[in-house]
């Protein structure tokens, strides 16, 4: 495929481009600056001048291309509501642009504010409105282009996507530990944060435009319409023995495990053998980009104590400037869903592992 990609140069961008060419694709990266168009190229896309702007350019990138991968956004925590408003305005563009194909236009959200303290956030779970999720209204309005024969797919982020090179949320903590001189945790630090090292998400951005299969409910034989991957296969293929992830469903059909979870991702109850629907049917999929479940807030500052060579202790939320907030959520969140549909198998260090590496403190 000719995959379009903005945030190509980012965080997140840089290790799906790679990816995507990797497997065969090629990719447009959207780049706003000379210094981002040299590094598009250098990994092999080809460059698109623009930036979240410039709309006219981004249509043109969408409408050019087999499917569209949304990474761009504006990290302005002073001014996050114009950063979300040119979230939105991008994703109603590249929708529009995609309106009546059916091609693939996956977006990334979060994980963070999903349900509330205590409970372990699925891929089914959609967040009440006006709660704590920051960019629910951007992926809401993604999913709702299913109505006009898109396949969009959002993608929510663990907050910690780490690995070297890291300038996110973890390296935030680490700056606030080293000015401190103590890796501070909120109350007893028994909170929960998600985590999925870069290679591993940039894995299941390509995964999710290869092979989120269009999803109604289930055909006679318990099949998703239009979900079978490449080969002829259910999406993530079938586990040894014939048996799909998740169980073989009822009737001996093993692509009935992956039928189950693209209707779990898509928000939609399983359904019962016999039931029909029209070939082809789409609706919008929700993805977990998440490796780890369960990190511990007081785990994540003992690694950065001991990185540091500072010591480790409570600290209120305020102490830790801008991020506190978030730091102090306490989100876990699964990826089952995901990784019975897509076979998505994250291979990447765990976050602590990747802190007590050392190149977090360089």
């Amino acid at each position: 495929m000719r995959v379009f990609v903005t945030g190509a140069s980012g965080w997140i961008g840089s290790a799906v481009v790679p990816e995507l060419i990797r497997h065969g694709h090629s990719v447009v990266g959207l780049a706003r600056s000379d210094a981002a168009a040299e590094r598009v190229a250098a990994a092999g896309a080809e460059v698109l001048r623009g930036d979240l702007d410039t709309l006219d350019v981004i249509r043109e990138g969408a409408t050019g291309t087999d499917a569209t991968i949304h990474l761009a956004f504006v990290h302005d925590f002073g001014n996050f509501a114009e950063s979300l408003r040119k979230d939105r305005a991008a994703i109603d563009v590249i929708g529009q642009a995609l309106e009546g194909s059916g091609r693939a236009f996956a977006i990334a959200s979060g994980t963070l504010g999903i349900l509330p303290p205590g409970q372990v956030a699925t891929e089914r779970d959609r967040p009440e409105p006006g709660a704590g999720h920051p960019r629910q209204q951007s992926a809401a309005a993604a999913l709702a282009f299913a109505e006009r024969d898109v396949r969009p797919i959002v993608v929510r982020l663990a907050p910690s996507v780490h690995g070297t090179g890291d300038y996110g949320f973890v390296p935030t903590l680490v700056n606030v530990a080293r000015e401190r001189k103590l890796a501070g945790y909120v109350g007893d630090g028994s909170n929960r944060w998600t985590a999925v090292h870069r290679d591993d998400a940039a894995t299941l951005f390509r995964l999710a435009i290869e092979k989120a299969p269009t999803i109604g409910a289930a055909t006679p034989d318990g099949a998703a319409p239009g979900g079978t991957a490449p080969g002829g296969t259910a999406p993530g293929g079938t586990a040894p023995g014939g048996t799909a992830p998740g169980g073989t469903a009822t009737g001996g059909n093993p692509a009935g495990g992956a039928a189950t979870a693209a209707r779990a991702a898509a928000g939609t109850a399983a359904a019962t053998p016999g039931e029909t629907v029209a070939a082809g049917k789409t609706a919008g999929l929700v993805l977990h980009a998440v490796a780890e479940e369960a990190v511990t807030g007081r785990a994540i500052a003992e690694a950065i104590g001991r990185g540091l060579g500072v010591p480790t202790g409570p600290a209120a939320p305020e102490d830790f400037g801008w991020i506190g907030p978030m730091f102090a959520m306490d989100n876990p969140a699964s990826s089952t869903i995901t990784r019975e549909l897509l076979g998505w198998s994250p291979a990447g260090p765990a976050l602590i592992d990747d802190l007590e590496s050392g190149h977090y403190f360089n």
